[in-house]
């Protein structure tokens, strides 16, 4: 049902109006085209799609089988489950050529490069997996080992290449040759191991394959699918017209998946937050686990507008899934211009959020409750004008690191009261990077401490200077995520975002934000 909810939105989009909602037939009726391969995207220039069958050597179907689809010119991935009946279908996608990944347990990684998506139209691919165990990676190189497998496309034959690299033994060298992240001792004539499955993060981190605009990012241990996801804004940085600000207006929160502790993200889907109003705005989620339940604190404006001037809320929500949300009520505080709430859980078991007031010059202020439901305002925490607070504790201190648009500036507190905080000089991430869609100041960070002790910076960057591209003047809007390690020396955090991020994040107890309160 979730899915069909987000097809149900995407149509909406293409079709007609996205804030008028469809009569149920004309729903139903452009479902059913779509699933059948009419070209529904006549409308929108240059959206295409993918969709198709994934069976094995006997023809049989494959389900549960992960298709990921990554545009070669951006670096877009969007991933679907094939279904009970091994179909799939991914859509929309910007025309353009997509290398097509097909990984399902008990078959060999399938990836099909080049595959062309067009104009107004839907590719159906028929994919056949080989059986046996997904290969294990120990190295990518420009020739990889190749084994001929052929996929069709509409009657069309298209050549596929299966990419596999096995480590094998030898006469010479050990096993930690072949596998340097490996650690081996001898035990009582039983061999230990551990392993060390760090993996460096793709650069860009993210990009949001339905608006190219991911900001604001919030990290979350998912209990059930023992995955990392990530909650974002989803700017409309694609939107065509709208004067002002309205591409930053009408948002709806994405969410991406990692399953490899963080090094790569695929996106899952828009979050199901109902709204008094379809053209309601939806910023900066905070979002944690406690008490048997998902809680977020979001940022609401109610409605799409061309400028700042308008009232906005924090909500607190509920979630069993982290996909599927239930309004609690609004956070009363001190005013109507009250934005980007982060949470922290006191030593003495009380809660405090965090938020930029707006009205009174954007400093970070603080509130207090026992029940995460009654809010008392405690005054400024921070007279610096910054948003997006998070607070965490880490290496004996506790931190806050705020975005002013200078980078991001960092306080520390070394009492348990977390009210008076001590600004370090200099701010993370305000010079711009030297990779490619990292050449800009960082901004609206999060920070996870893992279970291992290690704290990883997320943030995004805005897309224009060097990597401006001439022939698209909204590229400006667009914005994508990244992340860098933290590091602390002498009560000073750094980072170095050139260097690659070589992460596998832990999953904590409970609390992200900790690495000494342990679990809420």
């Amino acid at each position: 049902m979730a899915q069909l909810a987000i097809w149900m939105r995407h149509l909406r989009q293409v079709i007609a109006n996205r804030h008028r909602a469809l009569p149920c037939s004309l729903l139903l009726c452009a479902t059913i085209a779509l699933l059948t391969a009419t070209p529904l995207f006549a409308q929108a220039t240059g959206i295409g799609g993918i969709q198709g069958n994934i069976i094995d050597g006997n023809g049989t179907v494959v389900p549960h089988a992960d298709v990921t689809a990554v545009n070669t010119e951006t670096g877009v991935q969007v991933t679907r489950e094939s279904t009970l009946s091994g179909t799939f279908s991914i859509a929309p996608l910007q025309a353009g050529n997509y290398n097509v990944e097909v990984v399902a347990k008990g078959f060999q990684r399938l990836l099909q490069e080049k595959v062309p998506v067009v104009s107004s139209s839907i590719l159906g691919l028929t994919l056949k997996l080989m059986p046996g165990p997904e290969p294990l990676t120990i190295n990518v190189t420009d020739k990889p080992m190749v084994l001929g497998h052929n996929v069709t496309s509409e009657g069309k034959s298209i050549a596929g290449n299966l990419y596999t690299q096995t480590p094998s033994r030898s006469s010479t060298g050990s096993f930690q040759d072949l596998m340097p992240g490996v650690t081996m001792a001898q035990n009582s004539g039983s061999i230990q191991g551990t392993v060390n499955n760090s993996t460096t993060a793709a650069v860009p981190l993210f990009r949001d394959p339905i608006h190219d605009g991911a900001a604001d990012p919030v990290i979350v241990w998912n209990r059930a699918r023992k995955t990392w996801w990530m909650l974002y804004t989803n700017r409309r940085a694609d939107l065509a017209g709208g004067g002002g600000v309205t591409w930053v207006h009408g948002t709806h929160i994405g969410i991406a998946e990692s399953s490899d502790g963080g090094a790569h993200w695929k996106y899952v889907s828009e979050a199901d937050i109902p709204l008094p109003q379809p053209d309601y705005t939806l910023w900066a989620p905070e979002v944690f686990y406690t008490g048997g339940l998902y809680h977020m604190f979001l940022t609401v404006v109610p409605g799409t507008f061309t400028d700042w001037n308008h009232p906005r809320h924090i909500l607190h929500l509920t979630s069993k899934d982290l996909l599927h949300w239930k309004p609690l009520a609004n956070v009363n505080l001190e005013s109507d211009r009250t934005i980007d709430a982060c949470v922290f859980q006191l030593k003495d078991g009380a809660w405090r959020l965090w938020y930029k007031n707006e009205a009174d010059s954007s400093k970070v202020y603080f509130s207090d409750s026992s029940d995460l439901v009654h809010w008392t305002p405690k005054g400024i925490a921070t007279t610096n004008h910054g948003e997006g607070p998070v607070v965490f504790q880490w290496r004996g201190s506790y931190w806050l690191i705020n975005d002013p648009h200078a980078g991001l500036a960092v306080f520390r507190s070394d009492s348990d009261a977390l009210t008076i905080w001590h600004q370090q000089p200099l701010n993370l991430l305000r010079e711009p990077g030297t990779q490619p869609t990292d050449r800009a100041i960082g901004n609206h960070a999060d920070v996870v401490v893992d279970g291992s002790g290690r704290a990883w910076l997320f943030y995004f960057t805005s897309q224009g200077g060097a990597d401006a591209q001439g022939h698209d003047p909204g590229w400006s809007r667009r914005s994508v995520l990244h992340v860098t390690e933290l590091h602390e020396a002498n009560g000073i955090l750094t980072v170095d975002r050139n260097a690659p991020a070589t992460i596998h994040m832990l999953p904590p107890p409970i609390n992200k934000k900790s690495d000494m309160l342990g679990a809420w």
